[in-house]
């Protein structure tokens, strides 16, 4: 047997490991103005982050990972160990106007809008022991590229809660997270297992599946379980 010249031989990086490295910069921005009986606020938020992780060893015979040139050889003949670099930039703004009442009631009224298209109109009412929380929160058009190309339409949540103080320090309050049951569009792209299964040859249909993933794998601004009821209670000591 030939042994191999050790100087032929080329160290191949398989896996990295620790903890991904990040740098981040984050700005704010605070202003309050007394304006008639309340007063008018608001403030400016600013973050860049630049993080850099490991991706898995794309070996030279996984086509979808180390694809090949037009003359069928590797285009990294010995395989390579990606780095994934992103560079995230988030702007957003927030304006309100909030008051006190001579009967003992409160309003808090705001509007915020983020970068991505994130508009927040949020209101906050209370009269003696009763309080209500509304937020609206209006999610903009985004797309997503997964073995093909999806536009997923924009989408109104709405978080509605209702608190009411008893005697004796106990409070009650009941509400909801996505009142009206909301999700994202259903996925037509970069599915897996989909299809159908027959029962032998001209047999029925056992399975007949559109794909594990309903809903995008890839991205999405909120989540696909709906809405969220809730009551609970509260004793103050």
């Amino acid at each position: 047997m030939n042994a191999i010249p050790a100087a032929s031989i080329e160290r191949i990086e398989v896996l990295r490991d620790g903890a991904a490295e990040s740098t981040q910069l984050a700005l704010t921005l605070n202003l309050g103005i007394e304006m008639g009986e309340g007063e008018l606020y608001g403030f400016i938020t600013y973050s860049s982050r630049d993080n850099e992780s490991a991706a898995f060893f794309r070996h030279n015979g996984n086509s979808g990972g180390n694809a090949p040139l037009a003359d069928g050889d590797a285009t990294i003949p010995a395989g390579f160990l990606p780095l994934i670099n992103s560079a995230i930039d988030d702007k957003s703004f927030n304006f309100g106007y909030r008051r006190e009442f001579d009967d003992g009631a409160t309003l808090d009224l705001s509007y915020t809008r983020g970068k991505n298209t994130i508009d927040s109109l949020n209101g906050c009412y209370s009269l003696g022991a009763l309080s209500v929380n509304l937020a609206l929160n209006r999610y903009g058009e985004y797309a997503v590229t997964d073995g093909g190309a999806q536009v997923y339409g924009a989408k109104l949540l709405t978080d509605l809660r209702i608190g009411y103080d008893l005697s004796g320090g106990i409070g009650l309050h009941l509400g909801a997270n996505n009142l009206f049951d909301v999700t994202p569009d259903r996925n037509t792209i970069g599915n897996s297992r989909a299809g159908a299964i027959e029962d032998g040859p001209g047999g029925g249909i056992v399975v007949d599946s559109a794909g594990v993933f309903q809903y995008s794998r890839r991205s999405a601004p909120f989540g696909f379980n709906g809405a969220y009821y809730y009551a609970g209670a509260s004793y103050r000591f």
